[in-house]
């Protein structure tokens, strides 16, 4: 909100959890271009935890921006155990508008991770635009990359980069 409120932006956040008693904690989308609907999809925790890791509820974010006739912005940041993540793509196939769609987010898992794989053959992913190739996280000595920016194939992508930005833990990808 303040990020948005400071640049004269939209934004809407999309809650997931509550930490403490007041404290939400989720996604977010700022734009330049008026929201037009937003829509909070909960991704389902795995009934059984597979792993011992670090399990947190999960959120899509699905928008409609006013830009051009309307543009398909979806936001999702996925968990960090296979279980989670395999929920989190079951989630957002479905989901996904066939046309004037961007789905971007810090999705955990590496471009090679089988998981990934029905993202990757539905939308394009504008890393193939890298002049080589960028790792995003973490930010100071990236070692992977894990952040990414797809869009459908009707949607003409004309850059794409990570920048060498130390802002947040991971660094910025651009498209």
């Amino acid at each position: 909100k303040i990020l948005a409120e400071r640049l004269g932006f939209y934004y809407y956040f999309a809650k997931a959890i509550d930490f403490g008693e007041n404290n939400p904690y989720g996604i977010a989308l700022i734009s330049r271009y008026p929201i037009l609907s937003a829509e909070v999809v909960f991704i389902p925790d795995p009934p059984v935890r597979k792993y011992d890791g670090y399990y947190e509820t999960r959120v899509l974010l699905k928008t409609v921006i006013d830009v051009a006739g309307g543009l398909n912005v979806l936001v999702s940041h996925f968990g960090l155990n296979p279980d989670e993540q395999e929920n989190a793509v079951q989630t957002v196939i479905p989901n996904l508008p066939e046309n004037r769609c961007v789905f971007m987010g810090d999705l955990n898992m590496e471009p090679d991770n089988p998981i990934l794989a029905p993202i990757m053959q539905r939308l394009y992913d504008t890393a193939q635009l890298f002049s080589s190739p960028k790792l995003s996280f973490p930010s100071d000595a990236p070692r992977m990359k894990i952040d990414y920016i797809f869009v459908s194939e009707d949607l003409k992508v004309e850059s794409a980069d990570i920048p060498e930005i130390v802002s947040s833990d991971h660094r910025p990808h651009l498209a």
